[in-house]
């Protein structure tokens, strides 16, 4: 079955699974009824050690199988292997100046490696499935790339049925490689967790991770739960739901998102917090923004360009439908400015602020939300569809914002 819009008539649909049922006022969005057709629901525990920049946590998955047809196995993505010295990713980014200087493993830095590990892996009715994983690479034959695992199932998974997948995994970030990792006491976790396949025109569309492309998965709803050192500041997929202090000088931060296809969060004890209030047609929107402290400036900024553009986007495309927007003002010198996830992304803060470069950044980047998150492009094979369109209506938006005679510099 081919992944559907948001803006697709499935938003009519009642989903009858458990894991997937509808409160009758929705906690993420400021729809009434789903946005999606949620293939997919994620409960995740997850311990952050911001020492080792580390992160254990298990994961409870289901999974609902609208493909037509019984399912034998069920592929994976495991990012986060991309950044060793065997994968494909390495050895693309090689010949553009990337990670390693050489062809040999030992030029590997050894703060770049980052990885993710599943110990376990079962699934209710199917028994353990740890011996039955196995690394694939569907797009170079590159076995060390590890980037793709398969699980076999123990029977077929039947039309219409749900699976429901119980795994531990381990990840280690690097430091801040392509949108990921680590720059000082900042984190950013990306990709981070055992994400499933899609199932597209009739097979199952899991790429490898690659130098040049981005992501594609289904829709779904996500329950996290983030333990991290109390000093820590957290911004995350979906909207904060608790705040749990713990004995040990740890809290546990609680997010929930739904008709999103990914989950990604960003941690640092030097955030301050900006908020706003957008009211759209739908809804209150709240924008809430984590700026560095070495960036005083930055929070108003962000918030200030994000309200104009909610009203800019909300009356020429149609309102954002979710009930917060989340921006992220990364650490100096780092890798992971200028992306989108679903509710969140990374900006870019110039050194120079009388010029433009953040408001466009944070303009750029948000209307990701719509046509990569929303309208639900394949920003693998068809990246035009995203890149291309946000950019036209980038240039538009900023210019009723901004005006049309800014200058050459700005």
């Amino acid at each position: 079955m081919p992944r559907s819009s948001i803006f697709s008539s499935a938003i009519l649909a009642t989903l009858a699974a458990a894991p997937f049922a509808v409160a009758a006022q929705s906690i993420a969005t400021n729809s009434p009824v789903p946005l999606s057709t949620r293939v997919v629901s994620y409960n995740i525990d997850a311990r952050l050690d911001t020492a080792k920049k580390s992160l254990d946590a298990t994961e409870v998955l289901t999974y609902k199988n609208l493909t037509g047809q019984a399912l034998n196995s069920v592929p994976f993505h495991l990012y986060l292997n991309a950044f060793r010295p065997q994968s494909t990713f390495t050895s693309e980014t090689h010949f553009t100046g990337g990670i390693r200087d050489s062809e040999e493993d030992n030029d590997y830095p050894s703060e770049k490696l980052g990885s993710i590990n599943i110990s376990t892996i079962s699934a209710d009715g199917y028994g353990d499935l740890t011996r039955n994983m196995h690394f694939i690479a569907p797009d170079d034959g590159n076995m060390q790339d590890h980037t793709v695992a398969e699980i076999a199932l123990a029977h077929p998974l039947a039309p219409g049925a749900t699976i429901t997948f119980r795994l531990a995994f381990h990840d280690q970030f690097p430091l801040s490689i392509a949108r990921n990792g680590y720059k000082r006491d900042f984190i950013m976790g990306g990709q981070w967790y055992p994400k499933p396949g899609l199932f597209w025109h009739g097979a199952w569309n899991c790429h490898q991770y690659h130098s040049t492309t981005e992501f594609f998965s289904d829709f779904g709803t996500f329950n996290v739960h983030l333990t991290v050192p109390q000093v820590y500041v957290v911004g995350a997929s979906g909207v904060p739901t608790s705040n749990q202090p713990n004995p040990d000088g740890t809290k546990t931060l609680g997010f929930y998102g739904e008709d999103i296809g990914d989950f990604a969060f960003a941690a640092s004890p030097h955030f301050t917090v900006t908020d706003g209030t957008y009211a759209s047609s739908m809804g209150p929107i709240q924008v809430h923004v984590l700026a560095l402290a070495c960036h005083p400036a930055a929070g108003p900024r962000y918030r200030d360009i994000i309200l104009k553009t909610l009203g800019e986007f909300d009356r020429r495309f149609g309102p954002y439908p979710y009930k917060i927007v989340t921006i992220i003002d990364p650490e100096p010198g780092s890798q992971i400015g200028g992306m989108e996830y679903p509710t969140l992304f990374t900006g870019g803060t110039s050194w120079y602020e009388p010029t433009y470069i953040t408001e466009v950044a944070a303009e750029h980047e948000f209307g990701h939300q719509y046509w990569y998150g929303m309208v639900a492009t394949n920003e693998f094979e068809d990246a035009w569809l995203d890149e291309g369109i946000n950019s036209y209506t980038e240039v538009n938006v900023l210019d009723s914002i901004l005006g049309r005679n800014v200058s050459v510099l700005n």
